[in-house]
């Protein structure tokens, strides 16, 4: 109740008066108002005087929040350093959050190098890692990378397993069947006069 009834040192009115068009009713101050008859003969009157009094404060609480916007950049461009980089600068990209389990101690923020592909707008670059892989990123997570001369991205390991060779069946000249490089076992001709050792 403490902070709706007070006045907002930007906007001069406090949060009670610019929802209700009425300051907070205390129980101290209904002894001190004078008591006059509430006959009024149009009733349509405190709605108007309602309407044009928010009017007047939405309108005073417009200009004073753009005038505390104003002062605001104001302060905070003292010390803000204009930073400009160009497609082709090495960057060390900074990475706050570390993966959950690991310990603050050894987590290192910065990653990189990082080349800038495209500069989209003065604070939004396009940056490639050495995995091909791009981002878009603001310009206060970048930091210059000095003494990298020779920067290329990680080369794509390509398959270079051969394939099986398909095993081909195929007749020879004796009709014999083969499968693959190994030929079937030939059976052993049986002579027609000597009937085969029994075991």
């Amino acid at each position: 109740m403490a902070y709706t009834a007070t006045p907002n040192t930007t906007m001069a009115y406090s949060p009670f008066f610019l929802l209700h068009g009425r300051e907070v009713p205390l129980p101290s101050n209904d002894n001190l108002k004078a008591k006059v008859s509430n006959s009024d003969p149009d009733p349509n009157r405190p709605i108007e005087n309602l309407r044009t009094t928010l009017k007047s404060a939405y309108k005073s609480v417009k200009v004073a929040n753009r005038r505390s916007h104003q002062n605001n950049k104001r302060y905070y461009d003292r010390r803000a350093k204009r930073r400009e980089f160009h497609a082709g600068d090495l960057m060390y990209l900074y990475h706050p959050a570390k993966k959950p389990g690991l310990s603050a101690k050894f987590h290192y923020p910065w990653s990189g190098p990082h080349k800038i592909t495209v500069k989209i707008s003065d604070l939004n670059y396009e940056i490639q890692d050495k995995n091909d892989k791009k981002h878009i990123v603001h310009l206060n997570r970048l930091k210059a990378a000095h003494g990298f001369i020779n920067w290329k991205p990680k080369k794509k390991w390509a398959c270079t397993r051969k394939p099986r060779s398909k095993s081909t069946t195929s007749l020879d000249n004796e009709g014999e069947v083969r499968i693959g490089p190994f030929p079937l076992m030939k059976e052993i001709p049986i002579e027609s006069g000597d009937p085969p050792d029994q075991p």
